[in-house]
């Protein structure tokens, strides 16, 4: 039987496990960071990250984090090159659209 998600919580709270993915305080069970806040990227932070793929959806993030400012590795060769930082700016822009766009449909509801 699966409870219902705050029942879940109080469960896990009260056991004494950790909270779910992504909640505020826990970005991953492997990888916690006090931090975390699942705010989302509004550009103003100042943690440069530690790579894991939820740190943009914190607002401690900075937009000067490697991940923003350094070119892409998975990107090869000539292309990396040429499209390198303008793909890492990218990041950066859909990471503040998406926080935006969170962010405008918890208004609506």
């Amino acid at each position: 039987m699966t409870l219902p998600l705050a029942w879940e919580e109080l469960r896990r709270f009260v056991n004494g496990e950790p909270g779910y993915e992504g909640t505020p305080g826990v970005r991953s069970a492997e990888y916690p960071c006090e931090l975390f806040d699942g705010l989302g990227y509004d550009g103003r932070g100042d943690c440069h990250s530690d790579g894991h793929y939820l740190c943009t959806e914190c607002s401690h993030l900075s937009p000067e984090a490697p991940r923003f400012v350094e070119p892409h590795a998975g990107i090869g060769g000539h292309r990396r090159r040429y499209y390198g930082i303008a793909l890492s700016r990218l990041d950066r822009i859909r990471a503040y659209r998406y926080t935006m766009e969170r962010r405008r449909a918890a208004a609506e509801r």
